[in-house]
């Protein structure tokens, strides 16, 4: 077996000290630009490989950072909503460049985050969705470093906070339907009770119609779960509505699943109905006909999140501070004027 290369290898063939060396690999400005170059080129060349537990143990960081999702179960992220898997991408191309890994963790209730993250010994967190209230505590407890993202909640406070103007995005769609003719719209959302974000999204949907001066009619309010086959099974209860033309959806999983709905009743879109998403994930540009929606940069979300969190883990600025992000209309080809 071949030996393993270490610091005191390189050291020798640079005849610098281990300090020296131990200061290039760990990104530490004390040393030259010339000379971090000059260690990091011969540790490549002799195939060192940075021994993280020996690293962990000499500075007390892990060099891991938590991601915690709004699911008991992960697999239900990333099987039924595209979005998470692009923030999760972006996220992590982020972090990795400033040489940290990601583990990805679902909902924990106290006894189980508590000793999760005293057993990792994770360096930071952050959180997508929901932020219970016993989050905020362990996390305080720990003094660990966290950013939220599209959380809403009394909780949030004094944490810096990515949103997004979900009321504005859904408020400029729902506009767009009646710019159109269409005055007889849906809304499909999650759960508008307990999810801020679809009661901001519903919330733009009931104001743009207001300020049309068109009725709010209750039962056009349908219940989704955040999925391809939730929008499905709302699609059977849309076609049997008669006079409605159009409906905005509070998320572009919904909008897929109910155009595959009304495809498999022989339906098409837009003739038979105009629809609007929100998000502009991937895939929404791919469809045929291709699904007008509400844009999100995921990608700027998942960067400026990671770009926080890595300033207050390296400098130490986790002054509170709310970014909300904006959004635009992605006309394409799911809207047809009547």
């Amino acid at each position: 077996m071949a030996k393993k290369v270490t610091i005191y290898d390189i050291a020798k063939k640079l005849n610098v000290t281990p300090a020296t060396v131990s200061y290039a690999l760990n990104n530490v400005p004390k040393i030259s630009k010339e000379m971090k170059k000059k260690v990091l080129d011969t540790a490549r060349s002799m195939g060192y490989i940075r021994d993280n537990t020996a690293v962990s143990l000499s500075t007390g960081k892990t060099h891991l950072i938590a991601l915690f999702l709004p699911f008991n179960d992960i697999s239900s992220a990333f099987l039924q909503n595209p979005f998470y898997g692009e923030f999760i991408g972006f996220f992590e191309m982020k972090i990795k460049k400033a040489g940290y890994d990601l583990l990805i963790q679902p909902q924990y209730d106290k006894k189980e985050l508590d000793r999760w993250l005293i057993g990792r010994g994770v360096d930071a967190a952050v959180v997508v969705g929901t932020f219970p209230k016993h989050y905020s505590k362990s996390f305080k407890h720990l003094g660990l470093p966290v950013v939220l993202v599209d959380v809403f909640s009394e909780n949030s406070l004094g944490y810096v906070n990515i949103r997004l103007d979900d009321l504005e995005g859904e408020y400029s769609a729902t506009k767009y339907l009646i710019d159109n003719g269409h005055k007889n719209i849906a809304f499909v959302g999650g759960d508008i009770k307990n999810s801020i974000v679809d009661k901001r999204r519903f919330e733009g949907y009931k104001k743009a119609l207001e300020d049309n001066d068109i009725p709010f009619n209750q039962s056009y309010v349908f219940k989704s779960e955040t999925t391809f086959d939730g929008g499905e099974k709302v699609a059977k209860e849309l076609i049997i509505i008669k006079g409605l033309t159009g409906a905005i959806c509070a998320a572009d999983t919904m909008a897929i699943g109910i155009m595959s709905g009304y495809r498999k009743a022989n339906k098409t879109i837009p003739n038979d109905l105009s629809i609007i998403g929100f998000d502009d994930i991937q895939s929404s540009a791919l469809l045929s006909p291709g699904l007008t929606t509400v844009k999100q940069s995921i990608k700027e979300k998942a960067t400026l999140s990671a770009d926080c969190l890595l300033d207050i883990i390296e400098h130490k600025d986790d002054s509170p501070k709310e970014t909300i992000l904006k959004t635009e209309l992605i006309i394409r080809e799911t809207v047809q004027k009547i």
